[in-house]
């Protein structure tokens, strides 16, 4: 039996429920693409996603609710309009208190130790995917020095280094033919906004002799 399927006879059986909606899903579909950002610091859980009932925690922030019919911190208004299409995880739990252990147990999924260290979540997706490699699979923007990076893999599935992200990515190099490219989509742009600036001043101008024919 699938468990998907067990999930639901058990929630049926149990609690009279269905575990999901009628609406079948296909079990092959697979995400083209997966964007996976990882900040240190900023606001707290509880002043973003994860409000609570107790005042003396929460301080003076305020609920409101989402179009996907739960509640998020007032400070987020924005975000509350299109939490239909994003899903909230507040079930996962840790025995890890300290932020550095912490963060290492959320990049990795491994407790911190003094004798190894763990390849990165973008280290292991480097390090199974066959995707062309011309541009970095994942980048680390002005990462501290305690980052796991490839961790036991191979280094060339670190993390690319910025360190200041005003400054981008120094010693690159753009590939000639794109240069070229570029350079030509330049042009074409110059000449066609020239074009167009023609067209309107014509159709201004002939405009206005119309008008003053009628009169």
């Amino acid at each position: 039996m699938e468990r998907r399927t067990f999930i639901q006879a058990l929630a049926a059986s149990t609690y009279g429920v269905k575990a999901y909606a009628d609406t079948p899903v296909a079990d092959n579909v697979k995400a083209k693409n997966i964007i996976y950002i990882y900040l240190d610091g900023g606001m707290s859980h509880i002043d973003t996603f994860d409000p609570k009932e107790d005042k003396e925690v929460m301080g003076d922030t305020e609920k409101i609710i989402t179009r996907g019919d739960f509640q998020i911190g007032h400070r987020l208004p924005k975000v509350a309009e299109v939490m239909d299409k994003a899903v909230v995880i507040r079930s996962t739990t840790s025995k890890t208190g300290a932020h550095q252990q912490a963060q290492y147990l959320s990049r990795t999924s491994y407790k911190q130790l003094g004798t190894i260290t763990h390849p990165s979540l973008g280290s292991w997706v480097s390090h199974i995917s066959d995707r062309d490699k011309d541009i970095p699979d994942f980048v680390l923007v002005n990462g501290i020095s305690t980052h796991p990076g490839s961790g036991f893999l191979p280094k060339n599935q670190s993390p690319l280094p910025i360190v200041d992200p005003k400054d981008g990515l120094k010693n690159s190099k753009v590939d000639d033919k794109l240069q070229e490219r570029m350079a030509l989509l330049k042009v074409i742009n110059k000449k066609l906004t020239r074009l167009l600036l023609i067209l309107i001043m014509s159709s201004t101008m002939i405009q206005f002799v119309f008008l003053n024919l009628k009169t």
